[in-house]
């Protein structure tokens, strides 16, 4: 082919590439809900937009500083708190009405834990964002290290995944059922974990279970969990869809119990004389006994559960056994829930309506555990960033701080507090940094953090709450 003819052929192929991207909608085109046609659009093609680059030097030093520093005391060694200096506060808790009050309660307890040897528990439920302990695993170290307290807390069975050090083997024909993810659970009663194991897979007719059922399970905590959340010297089980006749053997720190299942209980505590970091136990009986968690703790000082809900929007709280939540809150005294929820959201809600209704459906569910729990304080954590691809740039999902909006004022309004994620990693088209910082501080799904970002996001958190902390001793005088 002579060159004139190949430049012809180029010249053309440019002309047709640029009518089309003249012409081409620029949202492209929807073949049914799951197949878009996207074409490069004119102002890619004929002009370079620029890029928002957002700036987070402050956050990935604080990273830096946080691995510089980072130290393991030995267990069950109390700190001294270190007094948060205001102005480096990034991100400040918010507050509605009687917000304030509640907290000032929590804190009065804290403040007397390492005086009367007494324990408080904070609950941390979210999406996929806190699997493996993410966030969750820093704020245990923090204030167990500071204000007292061992064991990891409340663990699952089976899971999804397991809180990270948490080695669970089973044997048996345990199958897991729940109210979130791809989980079977309608028309079962759920505990806290809003999951649990049962001992063999649910059949249509219950006459069809065997007379002899026997499954087991044992737990241990591992090196990869801060020094204080590797043992505990107190278990709790809970349980339900028992019969008289079930049995359960424990076994910890060469301590043995063996109890009745009593059907007229839900929940029983196993004390150790000393401290542990392993757990059996095996579970016999005529009927599929429903284990709906198992707290590994300390008999003093504080407590902090992690309990991912994979796929949940946070509205699922409402559909738990009132009788079940309300007798486990009770029982482990549960001081705080942090409910971190609204990214799972993002790829499916259409327009600012959709925000609002979701918004009005998590004050719902706010105001279902406050009516259990009321004397509890309640502190939301909104959605992070989170980036989807339009065009050939990660950019932060549209309709995310009208999300990030509703779930505030939902907060707010329900006597909550509200922490803004979003605002903390720095706000919008932040996930894009976040993800080509190095060492990466999210994951390249644009979605979730790494260890490192949740390590970070953990201390703006923990920051956060002991600024109003330390304002409370100052207000009272301690």
């Amino acid at each position: 082919m002579s060159p004139g003819r190949i430049l012809l052929f180029l010249v053309i192929v440019a002309l047709s590439l640029t009518a089309i991207a003249l012409l081409f909608p620029q949202d492209g085109i929807h073949l049914g809900k799951q197949l878009e046609l996207r074409f490069v659009s004119k102002e890619e093609l004929l002009a370079q937009k620029e890029k928002v680059v957002v700036d987070i030097t402050d956050a990935q030093h604080l990273a830096d500083s946080l691995e510089a520093i980072e130290s393991f005391p030995d267990a069950g060694q109390v700190e001294e708190q270190i007094i948060p200096d205001p102005g480096s506060i990034k991100q400040r808790l918010e507050w509605g009405s009687n917000g304030r009050a509640s907290l000032n309660t929590f804190f009065a307890h804290l403040d007397s834990l390492t005086l009367t040897g007494g324990s408080m528990r904070i609950m941390h439920y979210g999406d996929s964002q806190i699997e493996a302990d993410r966030m969750t695993s820093y704020l245990r170290d923090k204030f167990q290290r500071y204000f007292g307290g061992r064991g990891p807390g409340l663990v699952p069975v089976i899971s999804f995944s397991n809180p990270a050090g948490i080695k669970v083997t089973t044997q048996g024909n345990w199958e897991q059922y729940g109210l979130f993810g791809n989980l079977s659970g309608k028309g079962m009663t759920f505990g806290p974990l809003f999951s649990f194991a049962s001992m063999c897979k649910q059949p249509a007719d219950s006459a069809m279970l065997d007379t002899t059922l026997s499954a087991s399970a044992a737990f241990q905590a591992g090196s990869a969990l801060y020094s204080n959340g590797r043992s505990f010297n107190r278990v709790r089980v809970f349980y339900s869809n028992s019969d008289p006749d079930a049995t359960i053997t424990l076994e910890a720190g060469g301590e043995q119990m063996v109890r009745s299942l009593d059907t007229s209980h839900t929940m029983f505590t196993m004390p150790l004389g000393s401290f542990a970091n392993t757990l059996s136990f095996t579970v016999q009986g005529n009927a599929s006994t429903h284990i709906q968690g198992v707290s590994l703790e300390s008999q003093s000082g504080v407590v902090v559960d992690n309990i991912p809900l994979r796929g949940s929007s946070g509205t699922i709280f409402t559909q738990g056994s009132r009788r079940m939540l309300a007798d486990a809150y009770r029982a482990m005294g549960v001081d705080m829930f942090i409910l971190q929820f609204g990214g799972n959201v993002m790829p499916y809600i259409e327009d600012e309506q959709a925000c609002i209704n979701y918004g009005n459906w998590f004050a719902s569910q706010i105001k279902y555990l406050k009516s259990i729990r009321p004397d509890a304080v309640f502190i939301v954590i909104g959605p992070s960033d989170m980036s989807t691809k339009i065009g050939t740039e990660y950019v932060t999902y549209p309709l995310l701080p009208n999300v990030r909006d509703a779930l505030r004022k939902a907060a707010l309004q329900s006597g909550a507090a509200y922490f803004d994620l979003f605002e903390a990693m720095g706000g919008e088209n932040s996930m894009q940094a976040w993800v080509n910082a190095d060492p990466p501080l999210a994951a390249p799904d644009y979605t979730h953090f790494s260890s490192r970002g949740a390590r970070l996001m953990g201390e703006m958190f923990y920051e956060a709450l002991m600024s109003e902390y330390h304002q409370y001793k100052s207000d009272n005088g301690r």
